[in-house]
C-alpha cells in the first residue's frame, strides 16, 4: 500500500511539472492585430538591415504584410497563417504583388516564431543560406 501511495505522488509531482511547463500554447488569434517591423535583418555577417514590414493578423488566420525594402519599392502578400506547434507557424500565400501565388506546394512556407506579450519574432530561411530576422511590435 505504501509503495502504491508513493507511485500515486510521484505520478501527480510529474502531472504538475509537466503543467507548469510554458504556460498556455500560442493560437493563432493571439497572433491577431495590426504589427510593425521594429528590425528585419539577415543572418549575413555582419547582420544587414533589410528594410521595414506592417503586417495585419485577423483571428482566424487571414494576414496582409507589406514590406518596405532599403533598396527601394513595396512588395505586398497576403495570406493565411497558422500556428503548427509551438515554435512553427504555416503561412499559405494566396496574393503576392497583386498577382495570385504560386500553386501548391510553392505557396506553402513554415516559418519559426516566438511570442512573447506584443513581440512576434519571425526567422524565416530565406534563398540560399541566409535567414531572415523580423521583430514585431503591436
Amino acid at each position: 500500500m505504501k509503495k502504491i501511495l508513493s507511485l500515486a505522488l510521484a505520478a501527480m509531482v510529474l502531472l504538475a511539472l509537466a503543467s507548469c511547463k510554458g504556460g498556455p500554447a500560442v493560437t493563432t488569434s493571439d497572433l491577431a492585430g495590426h504589427w510593425t517591423s521594429t528590425s528585419w535583418t539577415n543572418s549575413s555577417d555582419p547582420p544587414t538591415q533589410k528594410g521595414t514590414m506592417t503586417m495585419d493578423v485577423q483571428a482566424n488566420g487571414d494576414f496582409s504584410m507589406v514590406q518596405s525594402p532599403v533598396t527601394g519599392g513595396t512588395n505586398s502578400f497576403s495570406g493565411t497563417l497558422a500556428v503548427a506547434n509551438e515554435a512553427e507557424l504555416l503561412v499559405t500565400l494566396a496574393v503576392i504583388n497583386g498577382s495570385p501565388a504560386p500553386a501548391p506546394p510553392l505557396n506553402k512556407q513554415v516559418i519559426e516564431f516566438s511570442l512573447s506579450g506584443n513581440s512576434l519574432t519571425l526567422n524565416a530561411a530565406a534563398a540560399g543560406s541566409t535567414v531572415d530576422t523580423i521583430v514585431f511590435s503591436r
